[in-house]
């Protein structure tokens, strides 16, 4: 069974620290973490006593190390079942890690909505984040040059980061529901594909979300915002 394999895979692996050990027993076996909250996560956690469950910052982490991890591992698996396991479950690390740097954003900047589920946090950006820099750009208080780069980060930054959310979300569904489509790559070093996105594109979407974030962050906090 895949569970018994990666167990044994990592009881050789003394470079990894109990947190990710958990994680990957967690949540690399195509168990969603849907945010800090869910109980899965306490008990990983707990059992690691490592980490803050509720910290998203830290989950993300921790998540992209966890994708970089099973990434690797199917990397060296010549049975096709098992790479295109491990290779799903690395997808969806990724995803996850990403969408939590998202999400600690817009608490950071006070634009967290109630219920962030993955449709409401990628129209917090195109909602609630774009109309306040927009807000601010019509009261005419900024200097050209000012008001061209908030300008940029409410259209091209905000539309980007909900485009990468988006796709980015799309492949984790193919990863976790759609098991009839095969990943590619059986046997390449990190030659995995999914969706037509290679396993290379998926492990920087955190990286392309906190430049993302970054700017929104910047930006708020140009405009006294935050």
């Amino acid at each position: 069974m895949i569970c018994r394999r990666v167990w044994t895979i990592l009881r050789g692996e003394d470079t990894l620290n109990t947190t990710t050990r958990s994680l990957i027993l967690w949540g690399g076996l195509g168990v969603r973490l849907g945010g800090p909250s869910t109980a899965s996560t306490k008990e990983a956690a707990n059992a690691a006593g490592h980490f803050d469950p509720t910290s998203c910052s830290q989950m993300a982490d921790n998540l992209n190390i966890v994708g970089d991890r099973l990434a690797k591992i199917a990397d060296t698996e010549s049975d096709p079942v098992h790479f295109d396991l491990f290779s799903r479950s690395a997808f969806n690390r990724y995803y996850y890690s990403a969408f939590l740097t998202v999400r600690t954003a817009l608490r950071n900047i006070g634009c967290e909505p109630k219920k962030p589920t993955h449709k409401n946090v990628r129209d917090a950006l195109t909602g609630e984040v774009r109309k306040r820099l927009k807000r601010e750009l019509r009261k005419g208080q900024l200097t050209a040059a000012e008001a061209s780069r908030i300008r940029y980060v409410a259209t091209t930054v905000v539309a980007d980061l909900e485009l990468l959310l988006h796709s980015a979300y799309d492949v984790r569904c193919v990863a976790d529901y759609r098991p009839e489509q095969r990943v590619d790559g059986t046997g390449s070093p990190g030659g995995a594909k999914l969706a037509d996105c290679t396993i290379s594109l998926a492990s920087g979407w955190r990286r392309r979300a906190e430049l993302h974030t970054g700017a929104i962050q910047n930006a708020y906090d140009r405009l006294g915002l935050i």
